[in-house]
């Protein structure tokens, strides 16, 4: 009857309309998307819940409907981009960088701790971050991304040349025994210089270990690449005088 047909027309009207009341109640909307829908309707569209079916149908809504959804499909991918940066610095501030104290090297000794974790950490925000900011739904938050990626890069560098200086100041440690120490006096006097200088640096870092922290150290990189080069200058005689003191004494002991 006709009841039937008038409730059949009213469905299928609302059924028109349900991807643009699914696009206007988009809840990742912000004023640069509600911008967009004015420019489609033409004219200020009432935001969010407050508009009714009958404006909807009155101002011809279900033509706009695939624009409104395109433009409902950005507000979420440029949300879902916010919300990876959000977790990528809340990772970022909430991640240190680990420290062991050291036994054999006396107090205030510290040596890097699961630094492969730590790498892991960096690289895979590292291509999380180049991959958000390829995407155009990333456009807002690209500044921040690129800010973000540049101090995860900074720690990255900086704990390659740690290690690198770590390797060789244990070594350095280790193979000066106390009868090489009066062997190589010189020697010895210019590496406690550079390992004071090295402990200092990494007991500043033991004492606030967060990464942002770490990563506003001015010129902590350029420290530790000085130090890997000055240990490097007392590392090549220290093993030139053991070669020739085990070629000379095979059967003399002059480690600990």
């Amino acid at each position: 009857g006709p009841l039937a047909k008038q409730t059949t027309k009213l469905l299928r009207s609302l059924k028109d309309l349900i991807p643009v009341i699914d696009a206007l109640t988009c809840k990742e909307l912000r004023v640069r998307h509600w911008q967009r829908i004015d420019d489609i309707f033409g004219k200020p569209v009432d935001k969010g819940n407050s508009i009714t079916v009958e404006q909807l149908k009155s101002c011809g809504a279900v033509e706009f409907a695939d624009r409104l959804m395109r433009v409902a499909d950005i507000a979420r991918a440029e949300f879902a981009c916010e919300e990876h940066l959000h977790k990528l610095q809340s990772a970022w501030t909430s991640t240190e960088i680990n420290l062991d104290a050291s036994e054999n090297l006396g107090s205030g000794a510290y040596v890097l701790s699961d630094c492969e974790s730590l790498n892991m950490f960096l690289e895979d925000g590292l291509i999380t971050m180049r991959r958000l900011i390829e995407s155009d739904a990333s456009e807002y938050v690209r500044p921040d991304l690129i800010k973000l990626m540049d101090e995860y890069t900074r720690i990255s560098s900086l704990l390659s040349i740690w290690r690198s200086t770590e390797s060789v100041w244990l070594e350095a440690s280790i193979l000066f025994s106390p009868e090489v120490q009066k062997q190589l006096k010189p020697v010895f006097s210019t590496f406690t210089q550079h390992e004071r200088h090295y402990r200092r640096l990494v007991t500043r870092v033991h004492e606030r270990p967060a990464l942002p922290r770490v990563s506003a150290i001015t010129g902590l990189k350029d420290s530790f690449e000085r130090i890997f080069n000055s240990l490097l200058d007392v590392i090549d005689p220290l093993h030139s005088f053991l070669d020739e003191k085990c070629i000379a004494y095979p059967k003399l002991l002059l480690l600990p």
